[in-house]
């Protein structure tokens, strides 16, 4: 029953999120609002699901609760971002471009200036938990991609690590043009939670370490 909540929860899109006279409130794009349940601290409540905490009252004029959507991603500080299973601190030389509604951030430097092309980590989920399914429909994209362009991707690695002491699984591929794309997939929250880095050559003066950015940026939120 729980689940079945959850799923028709995650059908809400929600777009905004902010704070009018000491409440905090979404607005979905019908541009409904609603009441969002906060903790100490003023910070929103989450369930276990990940979904936010909606106020309402009921046909018998209670005062309730429901889930909600988190937003595919809001800025909750210059230079922070959030999902709903994710803080992310935007490091110096990285930036969020908030028109997208896309939880990713890009490296701004020298290679983005003379090739177009740039670093950049995004976040992909499946709220069905099936880590494997994920990971695997990932990983045969760079498959079919290497089949019917051997020249461009040059080698696919699979690997296990561990991310936030959760096993994970995880696969490196590597392109002739000069990048690496990094996909790694755990199970959290009752989803399945990816991270996608995509490493250019000569991004950063020494190169980048994408398990090392990640446990150094990312916090992993403890749900429920």
């Amino acid at each position: 029953m729980k689940k079945a909540i959850a799923l028709i929860a995650a059908a809400v899109m929600i777009l905004t999120l902010f704070s009018a006279c000491g409440d905090k409130i979404i607005t979905d794009k019908e541009g409904n609002t609603h009441k969002i349940v906060t903790q100490r601290g003023g910070e929103p409540a989450q369930d276990e699901y990940g979904n936010l905490i909606e106020e309402v009252t009921n046909d018998n004029n209670e005062k309730v609760t429901q889930p909600v959507s988190y937003p595919e991603v809001t800025q909750t500080g210059k230079n922070e971002i959030q999902d709903a299973y994710f803080i992310l601190e935007i490091p110096k030389d990285w930036y969020f471009d908030s028109e997208i509604n896309k939880f990713r951030i890009q490296h701004d430097d020298e290679s983005k200036k003379t090739s177009g092309a740039m670093c950049e980590i995004s976040t992909q989920y499946s709220k069905t938990g099936d880590a494997d399914k994920l990971y695997k429909d990932r990983l045969n994209n760079e498959k079919s991609l290497q089949l019917y362009q051997p020249d461009f991707v040059e080698n696919i690695e699979e690997f296990e690590t561990k991310l936030f002491g959760i096993e994970t699984k995880a696969y490196k591929s590597k392109y002739s043009s000069g990048s690496t794309v990094y996909f790694y997939v755990f199970e959290y929250a009752h989803a399945a939670v990816g991270i996608k880095a995509i490493i250019m050559d000569d991004c950063g003066n020494d190169g980048l370490d994408p398990e090392k950015f990640i446990s150094e940026h990312f916090t992993l939120k403890k749900l429920g």
